[in-house]
């Protein structure tokens, strides 16, 4: 049968019909709740003309091919595709807009990033700085508008449009937005449980930007700019782990309660619970800055988000888990400093500094630090290669991600999804013909057999590994597949280290003790003065500032090397180290408690060591 002889886009070229699908339209005003094709079917006959017998036959071929009956009518040229948005809009009574001669006004990048519009292929239309205006192609596909309200707790106006107008928006539009702008944290003020418990209070109630504004306010954005409550929420937190100098931050659902911790010093430290309705649009915050798509719930996802705060750059890394109680979300905070590192400033004692110097100043060899994650490994590579960060080198670096860039060294980045591990890149750069190479960690035993070969093949090779301490990182190489005689000629050192918190000064407190109680801490000496903490405003009662590393460092010898090749004990290899001049992590430890500078009960925390003290009654 012949399509009908319609004149499809009569009711469009109508300037009153025209008037009335393009006015202005709140969501309120929209009726969304219709989800069958009867009134669908009612437009097509009234407005369209099409008789019911056409109809039948479009629908035959819908049970036939499983269309939607939209794109059947487009595809048997019942219909335009203008002319199917068009019904829709009628339908859903939502307003039809000619996007050709729609005034646009771009929506700012730190409003809405363009990624968000790209990945639901919505258009942005316009921004007055309380209702964001939307193109979308299909009403049923209401998860765009939903997430948008809930994430900026916005009034969101959409509007209908044809998916080809859409597209073309979004690449003129879209691409001109920088995303890649590091984005200005909006500076929370001083009494940030106010503006946490205002966010709070808004997101739990759902109050529109009106009703906000009628609302007493006791803060001040510093910007000036009236935010959603989600935005402000996430900038609450992020200004109160920063201003407490934490590493990390802890988002964990439960269900009663969401529950946030800040690891300050190596140690958890509860914060404030909010109420379960604020993590949907927090976690979506949260997925905007760090670009990554808010409509995945049931896999792990990784982001990364760079921002300042008081004139500082900070580099947050976002990891996202799925789990029994919801997402658990944990972001780690790394200040960007420029400040230059180097090997004096790292920490290490005039014994280890000198001997360290001679390891890193070698011309080949393999480099191990080792330690648990959040010891200071990273930072202890770094100097090293800013101490060796000469006209004369060339250094290459191969990490996950790039923590520090440092002017004068190449650094690539790991990006597994793309092919790029550390294996892949290991073996890249050896094409580049470095002097010096850094390894962000050895994880499996292809990358370590690379590391190996290019330390004997004229490169010095940085690289970190998980182990307890110096001895056991040659098992761990020959556990992993790497002979022995390999292990025994490339390595050069390898460099165990911890963080040790260190007792505040003002609120320390002095206590004698008898040395004989201590065990391996004392020093030979039979009565000690130690300290132990205390708590005050300035440490925030926890009896620490700061923290300060410790080290053990052993170097390659004659006598280690021959420990190696006979596949010895780590235990063996790490006695005949303490035979040879290595200060142990034990010994080193319990120099900074007979100082003062830590509690005994922080070393026993550090190091799982032979420590023999009974604290008593002290």
């Amino acid at each position: 049968m012949a399509s009908p002889n319609l004149n499809i886009a009569g009711p469009l070229r109508n300037p009153e019909y025209r008037k009335k699908l393009l006015r202005p339209i709140s969501l309120s005003e929209t009726s969304l709740a219709r989800r069958d094709n009867t009134d669908f079917i009612a437009v097509l006959k009234q407005e369209f003309g099409i008789e019911e017998q056409s109809l039948q036959l479009v629908f035959e071929v819908c049970k036939l091919s499983g269309e939607k009956l939209g794109d059947a009518l487009v595809r048997m040229g019942y219909l335009s595709d203008d002319d199917r948005q068009c019904c829709r809009a009628l339908q859903w009574g939502l307003p039809f807009v000619d996007l050709d001669e729609f005034p646009l006004k771009p929506v700012p990048a730190d409003v809405v990033p363009s990624k968000t519009f790209e990945r639901y292929r919505i258009a942005p239309l316009s921004w007055d700085g309380k209702t964001l205006t939307v193109a979308i192609s299909d009403p049923l596909d209401l998860r765009a508008v939903d997430d948008l309200r809930a994430l900026f707790s916005v009034e969101v106006n959409p509007v209908i449009a044809t998916e080809e107008q859409i597209t073309r928006v979004i690449d003129a539009t879209c691409s001109s937005l920088n995303d890649s702008q590091i984005p200005e944290l909006a500076l929370a003020p001083l009494d940030d449980e106010v503006v946490m418990q205002d966010a709070v209070d808004c997101i739990k109630s759902n109050l529109d930007p009106k009703a906000r504004e009628s609302r007493n306010q006791s803060y001040q954005m510093s910007s000036g700019e009236e935010e959603g409550p989600a935005i402000r929420l996430v900038n609450s937190i992020l200004v109160r782990a920063i201003r407490a100098d934490a590493s990390d931050i802890h988002l964990q659902p439960e269900p009663e309660a969401i529950r946030v911790r800040l690891r300050v010093d190596g140690i958890l430290r509860d914060g404030p619970r909010l109420p379960p309705e604020t993590f949907r649009p927090l976690v979506a915050r949260l997925k905007v800055m760090a670009q990554i798509d808010l409509t995945e719930t049931r896999a792990p996802q990784d982001g990364r988000i760079n921002l300042r705060m008081e004139g500082k750059s900070y580099h947050l890394r976002l990891s996202l888990v799925p789990t029994v109680t919801g997402t658990s979300v944990v972001i780690r905070v790394a200040a960007q400093s420029e400040e230059k590192l180097n090997l004096e400033r790292v920490g290490l004692g005039p014994h280890d500094y000198k001997r360290f110097k001679q390891v890193v100043e070698r011309p080949l060899g393999l480099v191990l630090i080792t330690g648990p994650t959040g010891s200071g490994k990273s930072t202890t590579l770094y100097a090293s290669l800013g101490h060796l960060n000469q006209d004369e080198r060339k250094i290459l670096t191969i990490e996950d991600p790039v923590e520090r860039q440092i002017s004068g060294i190449t650094q690539m980045e790991v990006n597994e999804k793309n092919g790029m591990a550390f294996a892949d890149g290991l073996r890249s750069s050896l094409r580049q013909n470095p002097d010096v190479i850094m390894v962000g960690e050895i994880r499996d035993a292809e990358t370590a057999m690379i590391a190996v070969q290019a330390s004997l093949t004229g490169h010095l090779v940085f690289s970190t590994l998980h182990t307890n301490d110096a001895a056991s990182a040659v098992t761990r190489l020959v556990n992993m597949g790497i002979d022995p005689f390999l292990v025994a000629s490339a390595l050069g050192g390898i460099m165990a280290q911890r963080l040790v918190r260190v007792l505040c000064t003002d609120c320390k407190k002095s206590y004698e003790v008898d040395g004989s109680s201590l065990g391996d801490m004392n020093g030979g000496e039979s009565n000690l003065l130690l300290f132990r903490k205390q708590g005050c405003d300035k440490c925030g009662h926890s009896g620490y500032v700061g923290r300060e590393p410790v080290f053990e460092l052993l170097l390659h010898s004659p006598s280690i090397e021959q420990l190696i090749l006979r596949n010895a004990a780590d235990t063996v290899i790490r006695q005949k180290a303490i035979e040879e001049g290595m200060r142990t992590l034990q010994q080193e430890i319990a120099r900074k408690v007979r100082e003062g500078r830590t509690s005994v009960e922080e070393a026993l925390r550090v190091v799982q060591s032979r420590f023999a003290y009974v604290s008593g009654n002290e």
